[in-house]
This record gives C-alpha cells, sequence and structure tokens, in this order.
C-alpha cells in the first residue's frame, strides 16, 4: 500500500470514529459541542494514538532490547501526563471546560480522571492497532519465507531434472558411439573375404573413431593418421 493511499484511509477513519462519537453524544446528551472544540480535541486525541505507536511502543518493544521494555511504564505516564496539560491548554484556549473543571487552584481531580480516562481509551485504540501492524508484519515475513521455501525447491527441483537430463545426455553419447563401433564391426566381418580394401577402410574408420571417442587429442597427426593418409592414397592409386 503506497504512502497516499494509507494516509486516506486514516482519514476516513478517523472521520468516521469522530463522527460516531459525535452522534453517540448527540443521542445521549441531547448536545453537540463546537466544532473548534472538536476539532482542537481530536487533534490532540490523533496525537497521542500515533505518539503512541510510533514512539513509545515501537521504543519499547520493536527493538527487543531488555532495557527499552523496562521505560514503557514511564514513558506510558509521560505521555498521560502530556495529554492532560495538553488537553487543559486546548480547554483553557477555548474556554469550555475550564470553567466547570478549573478553579483558581488549577486542576480539579474530575477533569483529571475525565482526561486520564480519554488517554487510556485512545491509549487501548493505539495499543491494538500496533499489533495489528506487529501481526500484519509479522504474516508478511512469514509469506515471504514460505515463497522463498519454495522458490528454493523448485530451483532444486529444476537442478534435480537437469542433472537427470544430463545423465541420460551421457548415456545417450555413450550407447550411440558403442551402436556406430558395432555397425562398423558387423560390416568389417562381412566384408572382409570379399571386399578386402572395403573392409580395410571399415577397420581404419572404426579406429579413428574409436580414437575421436576414447582420447583427447590435438590437431597434430598420430601414427594412426599417417597410416589411413597412406592407405587412401594407396587404395586410390590401386583403384
Amino acid at each position: 500500500m503506497n504512502l497516499k493511499k494509507s494516509i486516506s484511509y486514516h482519514i476516513g477513519a478517523w472521520v468516521a470514529f469522530a463522527g460516531y462519537e459525535i452522534i453517540s453524544l448527540l443521542m445521549v446528551t441531547g448536545t453537540v459541542g463546537d466544532f473548534e472544540s472538536y476539532l482542537l480535541h481530536y487533534l490532540i486525541n490523533i496525537l497521542l494514538f500515533y505518539c503512541h505507536v510510533g514512539i513509545v511502543l515501537k521504543y519499547s518493544f520493536s527493538t527487543g532490547r531488555a532495557e527499552h521494555r523496562l521505560l514503557f511504564l514511564p514513558l506510558l505516564i509521560l505521555e498521560i501526563t502530556a495529554y492532560l496539560l495538553l488537553s487543559y491548554f486546548a480547554d483553557y484556549l477555548l474556554g469550555s471546560r475550564v470553567s466547570r473543571y478549573f478553579g483558581k487552584s488549577g486542576m480539579h481531580w474530575p477533569f483529571i480522571f475525565s482526561s486520564a480516562w480519554r488517554a487510556i481509551y485512545f491509549i487501548g485504540f493505539a495499543s491494538t492497532y500496533y499489533l495489528f501492524l506487529r501481526f500484519r508484519k509479522s504474516t508478511k515475513r512469514t509469506a515471504a519465507l514460505e515463497k522463498l521455501a519454495i522458490n528454493r525447491e523448485l530451483k532444486e527441483k529444476r537442478l534435480a531434472l537437469a542433472l537427470a537430463d544430463s545423465k541420460n545426455a551421457y548415456l545417450r553419447a555413450q550407447v550411440n558411439p558403442h551402436f556406430l563401433m558395432n555397425t562398423l564391426t558387423f560390416i568389417y566381418n562381412k566384408t572382409h573375404q570379399s571386399e578386402p580394401h572395403t573392409s580395410q577402410a571399415v577397420f581404419y574408420l572404426s579406429k579413428v573413431l574409436r580414437y575421436i571417442i576414447d582420447a583427447d587429442h590435438g590437431p597434430e597427426l598420430t601414427a594412426l593418421g599417417l597410416k589411413l593418409n597412406r592407405w587412401i592414397t594407396f587404395s586410390s592409386f590401386a583403384g
């Protein structure tokens, strides 16, 4: 999934969630807050959500280090405290809940409890989303490993088939020369008495073929080649 599509999905999910909460509040209380209050507080909630996923949980559990996991609780307390302060500052700017929950001495417990509960509420959503991301990543890794194993198995099977073909080709290469040599031997035996020159040619031809099949050699002439050349020259003059 590309970044643009992912962002559009997230925006759509947050709009649907905010609409669900506003409609639910309207059905229960019959009242709706002002747009600026909803916008500012949902921005704080969304900030808490992504900070918990991308900073607190990722730092505490993605690295696999024990000292990072020990920092999870202090980071959790820190982000809840930051959420309370941001909520207080938002209410102070908007002038909404401050008049109900704040006096000259500062924060009152009803505001602290309600805001802390709201923070825990979104932290729970963020934790669920983080677990979903980990599960999807693990699933993709497992699928990639399975695909790699299948490709390796297919490659091994192709190599085995290629080896079998090579063995069959080697056997065919052995069978064909032997068949040819046996044929030449048969012709030599049949023409040895009646056609001595022909049988002699077949004999030397079989020698040449056997030499080509059984021995590695260079371009130089051998004793067999010289003898064959002399026999061919003699036969051409004699004929």
